[in-house]
This record gives structure tokens, sequence and C-alpha cells, in this order.
């Protein structure tokens, strides 16, 4: 029979503390030192983590800085050709688009086909094509688009019967000129 331990003591830390095998002491002392080996470990390696991130935005510093250096001594040359493409460009895109739009189809009556308008930026000139049934109702939107407020000019250029076309149009072009608009 094997001997049964008996302690009416009451349960205290010292007890408690008595009572707990080496072999779990032993254990418990290797368990704090890898939890602090491990602690340090991980502060050393966020500490290195943060000098290295502050070395890389350092060195990001120094690249934006050299990139800028570097455009600013070599410059950026643009040849004439190139100029003057940027400068087309830059009159296209500055034309006053919705005053001209607007224009074109207040002043445009249902019998008159606009076919297509040809915009010349630097001259403030736009070449129009229309199809209209006879001469009276061509002058007739010549001396329209004369009276609108936007344009300065408009002239007739030429005209034609389109004779293929069973119904015959006559297809004109006209040139119409508006004031430069400023900014």
């Amino acid at each position: 029979m094997n001997p049964v331990k008996i302690n009416f003591a009451p349960l205290t830390l010292v007890r408690f503390v008595h009572e707990i095998k080496a072999l779990t002491w032993l254990c418990l002392i290797i368990l704090i030192v890898i939890s602090t080996m491990t602690c340090t470990q991980l502060i050393g390696l966020n500490m290195l983590l943060k000098r290295s991130q502050i070395d890389v935005r350092h060195a990001q510093g120094l690249m934006n800085e050299a990139a800028r250096n570097k455009m600013a001594k070599e410059g950026i040359s643009i040849t004439n050709v190139q100029a003057q493409a940027i400068n087309e460009a830059t009159f296209q895109l500055n034309l006053p688009w919705n005053d001209l739009f607007g224009t074109l189809e207040s002043a445009t009556p249902s019998h008159i086909a606009l076919l297509a308008i040809e915009p010349e930026a630097k001259k403030n000139l736009m070449k129009g094509t229309a199809e209209a049934k006879n001469s009276e109702d061509m002058i007739a939107y010549i001396r329209l688009l004369k009276q609108q407020k936007f344009f300065l000019d408009v002239i007739l250029l030429k005209h034609e019967i389109m004779e293929q076309d069973i119904n015959k149009p006559l297809r004109f072009q006209f040139l119409a000129q508006w004031e430069q608009v400023e900014k």
C-alpha cells in the first residue's frame, strides 16, 4: 500500500510554493529565461526596423533631390517642331467650344444640314460645310450666321449642287470668324 499524504494546514502561498516540485521550478525558470530573451530580441529588432525606415526615407530624399538637380542641370530641350505642335494643341484646346457650338446650334434651322466644322485656332476662323435644299435657304443661313453676336464675319466660300444625290441638295462651304476671347 502507498502512503497517503494528509495535510490539514490551510492552503497559503508559502505552502503552495513549498509543494511545487523541483522539475516544475526548473521548467518555470527556463520559461522565464526564454521569454526574457525573446522580448529583448523583439525590442532590438523593432529598433533596427525603425532605424532602417529612417535610413530608407533619407535615401529616398537624397535620390529625389539628385533627380531634381539632374533635371535642372540638363534642362528640358524642346525642338522648334515640338514647340509648334504644343502651341497648336494649346490653341486648339483653348477654343471657345461652348460659344461656337451654342451659336451654331441656335442659328442652324432644321432645313439646313451642318456637315462639318474645321476650326483654325490661330486665326479665330472656322470653315463650315453644310447642305441646303436651294440657294435661297443657303443665303438665308449665311445671313443668319452674320447676325450672330459671336461671329465677326461670315463669308460664303463655294457651293455646288450634289448631282449624285436624288434630292440634289446644294452643298456649300463658309468661313466664319469670331473675336478673340480673353481670359
